[in-house]
């Protein structure tokens, strides 16, 4: 086996990963990678860095791990025809030397099995815990999925440039506490409103005393896709206590039966007790789980 750092990935190198991700997925379900680190390769931004392991014999990429350098966070991938061949292990010897003496995070999506006992023969302990949570949205006499009106409530569509300040503003203070939105940034910003599935009528911003305090966004499903996804919504810590959540998890409900979807997902943490009981009490219940695990 061969290893290569690319600090710098060129397009074959890029492709290669994308279809090493979906080989992944089409033999777990679910992808090995997340859509900030993608996103990251395909603009390679100067904060990540990937670890690809090629068969000098046969060709082709079998490994990759893409590096957040910044929150020494990893996401890796072995090609389900090369796994328990050493591949894996390659993969966090290669990722050590790029972090130095830094402890790292790597994500297990899906928490499948074989992740669960390469991270424990390794040393791994489990960090976080990210829940998928979904519900169906074929009801059509669930109240949940029709939208609320509020007098003291004035929600808006996105406008993109415009509205990219208060829309970042609330995030920042609604999420000051997570390591990943926290950090959300105009570049990421960008990115998304560059994507293909982006349409700027599934973000709504919420206005109080004519101040942006809240804002929820859906992420429509993409071609052959069913599921919308409850992509984000944050209330800023001032106005938190006034049931903007509900009211907003109700919105987005609403929003995503627009889209055609039959169904709606949404990501949280396991900690985020009363993000859990919001959706509970809109018809969520877990799909799936994410566990981040560390390893010093």
């Amino acid at each position: 086996m061969k290893i290569e750092v690319l600090s710098t990935p060129q397009a074959d190198d890029q492709r290669a990963i994308v279809q090493l991700a979906a080989a992944a997925e089409a033999e777990d379900s679910v992808p090995p990678f997340s859509e900030q680190p993608l996103l990251d390769l395909a603009a390679a931004r100067e904060t990540q860095r990937q670890v690809v392991i090629r068969d000098l014999e046969e060709g082709g990429v079998i490994g990759a791990a893409l590096i957040d350098m910044v929150g020494a966070s990893v996401e890796l991938a072995t090609h389900p025809q090369r796994r328990r061949s050493g591949v894996g292990s390659a993969l966090l010897t290669a990722v050590r030397g790029e972090l130095g003496e830094r402890s790292f995070a790597v994500w297990a999506h899906g928490d499948l099995e074989g992740a669960r006992g390469f991270a424990d023969a390794r040393g791994g302990k489990v960090e976080r815990t990210l829940l998928c949570l979904g519900r169906s949205l074929n009801d059509t006499d669930d109240d949940d999925l029709a939208p609320v009106e509020r007098d003291d409530v004035e929600l808006t569509t996105f406008v993109p440039g415009d509205d990219d300040a208060d829309l970042l503003r609330v995030n920042a203070a609604a999420f000051s506490w997570h390591p990943e939105q926290g950090r959300f940034s105009q570049e990421e910003l960008d990115q998304r409103k560059s994507a293909p599935w982006f349409n700027a009528k599934y973000l709504r911003l919420a206005r109080t005393d004519g101040q942006v305090n809240s804002f929820v966004w859906v992420k429509p499903p993409i071609g052959s896709e069913e599921s919308a996804e409850l992509y984000v919504i944050g209330v800023h810590p001032d106005a938190q206590g006034r049931g903007l959540g509900q009211y907003l998890t109700r919105e987005a409900l609403s929003l995503a039966r627009n889209t055609g979807a039959r169904r709606m997902i949404l990501w949280t943490e396991d900690t985020n007790e009363a993000a859990l009981r919001t959706y509970a009490a809109t018809g969520f219940s877990e799909d799936l789980r994410d566990v981040q695990y560390t390893f010093a």
